[in-house]
């Protein structure tokens, strides 16, 4: 693989060294300029990618695995690959860029690469991992660039599909937005619903309207910000070109942050084995465990003081089993024979696991602290609330202090 500097590749993009964070068709564009025709940009994704073979051309005959740039004016139009040969006519205006590796990707978490490299290759940004499915956390590059170009006169971006592609346009964290189908809603979306449609037509959303009302007192902080945000999300999507909203509400600032890392992981905490043979025949074990200690914290973006802070710790162990035979089967024959298998518990599992019990511990000190307020107090003697906070008092040798003792040592400080 060739590596390519950052500077040496966007100037054959076309950025200037004056520019490095805008392309040249972006910079001076304001979302309120609405003189002159719209700019536009298309962006066409393939979910497994092209056919390399039919996208790669190479008529100057470079070697593989050198740097090298050409000049696409002076190349016959039977020369083009299969793929870039209909934009032959652009060619004084084109830029075809190949050999670019998804290196990111493969740093990112394990599994998942189909869809890691879809995300990657639209946002840059590491991937949102919920348990079932993976989404961004960051905007796609369409939603970058219509939030700089886009204009209120106009639909800010339009999400197309053909055969149930999947979504790869992204307006933030978790915020993975749909692909449109139907040509007729496109149509409708776009140029008002067909058949006489009025600026009278309520939204989707009043007819849910009722239901979510009697919902959203339910549902916790957190859930009502991201179905609000989906909400929005939908209106945004429903107003037509003249009445477009181009860009969301922004983010509620947040008064508390929850910060955390990964603060150790030590290999062979404990090892250990054992195994037995009876004539050269017998079985044998071996394990070995390792141990990983994640911090959380929960900061006041205020004043920036740490309100709680809890270290959790989580075993890694592997297993090894195995069971060979060593013996004689005639006077110049010697038989061996071992077979075996391991085990290894999943390192990804255990930080999780390490992070969701430290996210339980925060919140249960918290609430025992007063830093913050159960919705329902009496959910802190709940056998698991319980069970965490007293795990946490044996391993700290901490007692709580109760009502008694807490009045007792008042009434002695006061009478000092």
């Amino acid at each position: 693989m060739t590596i390519v500097n950052r500077r040496r590749f966007l100037q054959a993009l076309g950025l200037g060294a004056a520019s490095t964070t805008l392309p040249f068709w972006m910079r001076g564009a304001t979302a309120d300029d609405t003189t002159g025709p719209p700019k536009r940009l298309i962006i066409l994704s393939s979910g497994h990618g092209t056919v390399w073979q039919h996208w790669h051309m190479n008529p100057w005959g470079h070697p593989d695995g050198v740097q090298w740039q050409e000049s696409l004016t002076g190349v016959a139009e039977a020369d083009w690959s299969r793929a870039l040969r209909p934009l032959y006519r652009h060619r004084d205006r084109l830029v075809a860029v190949d050999g670019l590796s998804m290196a990111s990707a493969e740093l990112d978490l394990p599994g998942y690469r189909h869809e890691k490299g879809w995300i990657h290759a639209w946002t840059g940004s590491w991937v949102h991992f919920t348990g079932d499915d993976l989404f961004s956390t960051a905007p796609s590059l369409d939603q970058i660039v219509a939030a700089q170009i886009g204009r209120p006169d106009r639909l800010a971006s339009v999400e197309l599909s053909i055969h149930g592609g999947r979504p790869v346009c992204h307006a933030g964290l978790a915020q993975q937005l749909p692909l449109a189908e139907d040509p007729m809603a496109v149509f409708d979306r776009m140029f008002g619903a067909a058949g006489g449609a009025s600026a009278s037509q309520g939204s989707v959303l009043d007819y849910v309207l009722a239901e979510y009302d009697a919902l959203a007192p339910k549902l916790s902080a957190w859930d009502r910000s991201r179905m609000e945000q989906h909400f929005d999300l939908v209106r945004a999507l429903e107003q037509p070109s003249d009445r477009a909203q181009t860009q969301l509400p922004p983010l509620r600032p947040a008064n508390m942050l929850i910060e955390g890392s990964i603060v150790a992981y030590e290999s062979n905490v404990r090892t250990g084995g054992f195994g037995v043979r009876y004539l050269g025949i017998g079985p044998s074990d071996l394990y070995r465990q390792d141990q990983v200690t994640i911090n959380l914290r929960a900061v006041d973006i205020r004043s920036g003081d740490i309100i709680q802070s809890v270290t959790t710790t989580k075993t890694v162990f592997s297993i090894q089993l195995d069971f060979g035979v060593f013996k004689f089967v005639s006077l110049r024959h010697l038989l061996e024979v071992e077979t075996g298998l391991s085990r290894n518990e999943p390192v990804q599992q255990c930080v999780r696991e390490a992070i969701e019990a430290g996210l339980i511990h925060l919140i249960a000190q918290g609430a025992r602290d007063g830093s913050w307020n159960l919705k329902n107090p009496d959910d802190l003697k709940k056998p698991l609330l319980a069970g965490y906070l007293k795990a946490y008092d044996e391993q700290t040798m901490n007692t709580p202090i109760t009502a008694a003792e807490q009045s007792k040592l008042s009434g002695e400080i006061h009478a000092q």
